[in-house]
């Protein structure tokens, strides 16, 4: 299954706004805890298991848009399989919906408007906006 269907699926489940408080709610589902960790600043997070514990270790050193996103990458593994690609468009998807950023750029709201409205980084609402065909 596609990894935006799979996000939107959940957001069924769990509504809300901004989509970004669907991180506690999938954390508890999954059994995941954070972990805040000083990693190396090519390392954004990873996801490990210790004494049967699962935990998703985010770079402290990160913003907290940035490990936002590493969060629901890293959570996208759980959903979609081992691959890069799929977590990504997971975390994008699940982050950023599609409809909700098609409001947003009918609004008039720029990519930085929109990063600040769903907690997210700009870089992440432009690489967004470029797959869903949009400009802001």
């Amino acid at each position: 299954m596609p990894p935006e269907i799979i996000a939107n699926i959940l957001h069924l489940e769990y509504p809300c706004n901004p989509p970004h408080l669907i991180l506690p709610w999938l954390l508890d589902r999954l059994g995941l805890q954070i972990e805040l960790w000083p990693l190396p600043d090519e390392c954004s997070g990873v996801s490990i298991k210790i004494n049967g514990k699962r935990y998703v270790a985010l770079n402290a050193g990160h913003s907290i848009r940035r490990r936002r996103f590493t969060l629901a990458h890293e959570i996208g593994h759980f959903y979609c399989g081992p691959e890069e690609w799929r977590a990504d468009r997971f975390a994008a998807a699940l982050l950023m919906p599609a409809d909700v950023i098609k409001v947003l750029v009918a609004k008039g709201k720029d990519r930085y408007k929109i990063a600040d409205a769903l907690g997210v980084s700009v870089d992440a609402v432009t690489v967004r906006l470029n797959v869903l065909g949009l400009t802001a």
